[in-house]
């Protein structure tokens, strides 16, 4: 059996409950929405978990790794091209801020610290909530 297909069954945890702006990128993971420059952009369940991934783990290298665990589930050691394919798909559907998107040859991929992250959480009510701004390294 290959690796690629040795899922564990594991999910990963959810993510924080909470909208991040960056650059032209607006990610919101409780409605899971994404717009790029006002336009929404129709994303896949998958894709949308790879996005976060990388947006909650902006201040280092993922590698894939880490991807497939962490977002496909697959055991350590696992191989596959899965996480480039999508991580390409993604680029492709982000339009202009696909470029947010950066790759470091030979480990993986991570979020560009061209643009600071501004993470907001979403109050129960409405309004809007307070934001703080995180910069990637």
């Amino acid at each position: 059996m290959a690796a690629a297909s040795a899922a564990t069954g594991e999910r990963r945890r959810p993510p924080r409950a909470g909208r991040y702006l960056v650059g032209p990128l607006d990610l919101d993971t409780a409605r899971q929405t994404v717009l790029v420059s006002g336009a929404p952009v129709a994303l896949s369940p998958l894709e949308l978990q790879v996005l976060v991934y990388l947006v909650e783990h902006r201040d280092r290298v993922c590698t894939r790794g880490d991807m497939l665990g962490d977002v496909w589930g697959y055991r350590p050691g696992a191989t596959s091209r899965a996480t480039d394919v999508h991580v390409n798909r993604l680029r492709v559907k982000l339009g202009p801020a696909g470029s947010l998107i950066e790759t470091i040859r030979g480990a993986g991929y991570r979020l560009s610290a061209e643009h600071p992250v501004i993470e907001t959480e979403r109050p129960a009510g409405p309004g809007g909530g307070a934001g703080s701004e995180h910069k990637g390294s």
